[in-house]
């Protein structure tokens, strides 16, 4: 962990699988345009996390979630309605 945490690791690591480093003192000259871009990108914009990895919500809102896209990708018709009302519910759930 030592290695691979540190400044070196990264930044031998992170150009090679295509990724940026969780460092804020990685050596950008290392990296291509795409990933100069999205570690500028990382470290000026608001992070969203993920509903569907369970970030945003508590186990509440996301059975529901589940639930809710689970029977509107079931059905054979896309009730779009019916699923802003249940992912509505979802979130009302989550703020219990």
């Amino acid at each position: 962990m030592k290695v691979c945490g540190s400044q070196a690791g990264q930044d031998a690591f992170n150009p090679k699988k295509g990724s940026i480093s969780a460092r804020t003192d990685a050596d950008l000259t290392k990296y291509d345009d795409y990933l100069k871009s999205a570690s500028a990108d990382w470290s000026k914009d608001r992070l969203v996390g993920s509903t569907v990895h369970g970030v945003n919500g508590n186990n509440a809102l996301m059975a529901k979630y589940n639930a809710a896209v689970g029977k509107y990708f079931s059905g054979g018709f896309k009730d779009n309605a019916g699923l802003a009302k249940d992912l509505a519910a979802a979130y009302e759930a989550g703020k219990a």
